[in-house]
Order: structure tokens, then C-alpha cells, then sequence
């Protein structure tokens, strides 16, 4: 697993803002000129501004220190949405998958030899909801049906070692990842299996815009 990851200063914060956010929008503030609102039940949450800029803002954030969050009452809420103007709604998923990704930056994840142990996943990723790009479809395809070490993955694929460290840590954090310790393992207690629903298609590809999958903000509560 992977502690140091998931004790992030953001991801922390999403935990603890999640438990408020069942009862009272929170805004989560990430520095001085981008935030996020959090609506209840803690499912979504709306940036006020564009995914790049996200993004950025995500990899800018301190690896020491803490998150400014709170509670908002029905007018500090409706006072946010209007500073967020145009923003975007997010799944909150999507932003926990985004989140561990940056936070790890490309980092050996703790534990694991990256020659010998090999790697899988065990269910496809929604990835109509999370961010994706198409060297992260390319990793979930061959792990899913070929558990293979951090550093073979790199080399089949023809991809930096950095993408698929960030790739695991976030499949890590969404519980979807599985680890073969010995070559003796078979792996043949994980299930593979891509509902149709969920599978790939030509089409799913051709309409890959994003890292978020965002739309624009149009419903307020």
C-alpha cells in the first residue's frame, strides 16, 4: 500500500471535509485564487476553475503542512458558487484519483522491488468518471489481463517508469490493485472480468477530452 501517499496534506483534507460535507456544503481552499465547494452527501464537488489550472493547482500544493477547509452556511454557499462563475463539477474520485496521482509524482512506490513484483488490477476503472489519459488505458489493459512488474510495464509499453509509478499509487488508492510477491504465484484468485458496460470501445476513446471528464457547472444546489 501506500501510506506516505495517502497521508497527502489534500487527501487528509478530503477526508475529514467528506465527513462535514454529509450535512453543509464545505469550501476547501487550495490557495489564494482556487477552491473547491464540496456538496453534500460528498459526492461531488465543483472547482472554480478549468482543469488545467486544477491541475496545476494540485501539483503546486505544499508535500508538508495542511488544507484550509470549512463549513458553509446556505449564504456563504450561494456567495461561493457565484465567486466560482463558469467552474466545473467534479466526481469526487475522479479528483481523489487525480490528487494521489500528482501527490505521488512519479515517485518508487514504498514496498515493492520494481523488477520482481508483479502487478495487476482487479476490475476494470470506471474511467468515465476518473481521470485518464491514454498511457493509464494502455497500463489497466495489460494489467488487468497480465500481472507484470512496475519496471516491465514501463518497458512493453514504451512509457516513462514515472507514469506508471503514478498509475499505480492511484489504482493503489482506489483499492483496485493487487501485487503477485513470488513467481510461484499464479494469481488465480483475482477475477478478470470488463463488463460491457465498462469495456473500451472505439468510441469511448474518440471521446477522451480530458484528465477529468469535467462538465461545465450547471446544476447549484
Amino acid at each position: 500500500m501506500t501510506p506516505v501517499i495517502n497521508q497527502s496534506p489534500l487527501l487528509q483534507t478530503l477526508s475529514h471535509a467528506l465527513e462535514q460535507a454529509v450535512n453543509q456544503a464545505v469550501r476547501i481552499q487550495l490557495d489564494r485564487h482556487h477552491f473547491l465547494i464540496l456538496m453534500p452527501p460528498g459526492q461531488v464537488v465543483y472547482a472554480n476553475t478549468t482543469p488545467l489550472n486544477l491541475i496545476s493547482a494540485l501539483e503546486k500544493l505544499p508535500a508538508q503542512g495542511s488544507v484550509r477547509y470549512w463549513g458553509l452556511t446556505d449564504r456563504e454557499k450561494t456567495l461561493a458558487f457565484e465567486e466560482a462563475g463558469d467552474g466545473y463539477e467534479i466526481n469526487i474520485e475522479a479528483l481523489k484519483w487525480k490528487a494521489t496521482e500528482v501527490m505521488a509524482a512519479g515517485k518508487t512506490p514504498p514496498g515493492i522491488d520494481l523488477h520482481a513484483d508483479r502487478v495487476y488490477i482487479r476490475n476494470w476503472p470506471n474511467f468515465s468518471r476518473l481521470p485518464h489519459s491514454d498511457d493509464e488505458l494502455r497500463i489497466a489493459a495489460l494489467w488487468l489481463t497480465h500481472p507484470m512488474s512496475l519496471i516491465a510495464t514501463a518497458t512493453s509499453l514504451q512509457i516513462t517508469l514515472e507514469k506508471v509509478n503514478s498509475f499505480y499509487a492511484a489504482a493503489d488508492a482506489a483499492q483496485l490493485l493487487g501485487v503477485l510477491f513470488r513467481e510461484s504465484d499464479s494469481g488465480e484468485q483475482k477475477i478478470i472480468q470488463i463488463p460491457e458496460s465498462a469495456a473500451p470501445t472505439e468510441s469511448f476513446f474518440n471521446k477522451i477530452k480530458s484528465l477529468f471528464g469535467l462538465r461545465p457547472l450547471i446544476a447549484r444546489r
